[in-house]
């Protein structure tokens, strides 16, 4: 949105006042998600002048679980009737989670994954993917600060061999 490009977010684990919330509050450097963050009414409309309430952020208003193909259909709208450039998707996981409790998550996330390299392939879009890690067994837990590998992205191995770049965010949480 800085760099005046059109974005759309869905984000399947808040919904989007919540979320509207969690990036304004970036913009004024306040958690205003949370409880007991305020700032001035003054404050508050510039960041939301500044976020989203540039016309550039597009959120589809969804919680929880979405089929693939539905969710497709969404991304395709954003980009073609919004001409959205940028797609923030938080996160795969959550996408599969409602699914069949019978199916094999890492089978339905080769299929979540593929369906968005598809749609990259097709519109020419950005898609930032969020990927849970594994709970990892060995000497300390990420929490601590263990260094993140491709191996450690939850559920399937396409999350990383589809996609064109993977960044970890490490830090040790207990430090």
């Amino acid at each position: 949105v800085n760099q005046g490009l059109k974005v759309g977010v869905i984000y399947l684990e808040e919904g989007v006042v919540r979320s509207a919330r969690r990036l304004i509050g970036m913009h004024c450097n306040t958690p205003l998600h949370l409880p007991g963050n305020e700032v001035t009414q003054e404050v508050f409309d510039e960041a939301f002048n500044a976020t989203v309430g540039t016309g550039r952020l597009f959120a589809w208003d969804h919680f929880g679980s979405v089929d693939n193909q539905l969710l497709a259909n969404r991304v395709r709208y954003m980009r073609h009737a919004f001409g959205v450039e940028v797609v923030v998707l938080d996160h795969i996981s959550m996408v599969v989670s409602g699914s069949d409790m019978d199916a094999d998550e890492r089978r339905l996330l080769d299929q979540a994954m593929t369906t968005l390299r598809t749609l990259c392939q097709e519109t020419g879009l950005t898609i930032h993917n969020v990927s849970h890690l594994n709970r990892r067994g060995g000497d300390k837990p990420h929490e601590e600060g263990a260094h993140v590998t491709l191996a450690n992205l939850r559920g399937s191995q396409a999350i990383g061999q589809l996609s064109d770049a993977v960044i970890a965010a490490e830090r040790n949480q207990q430090a």
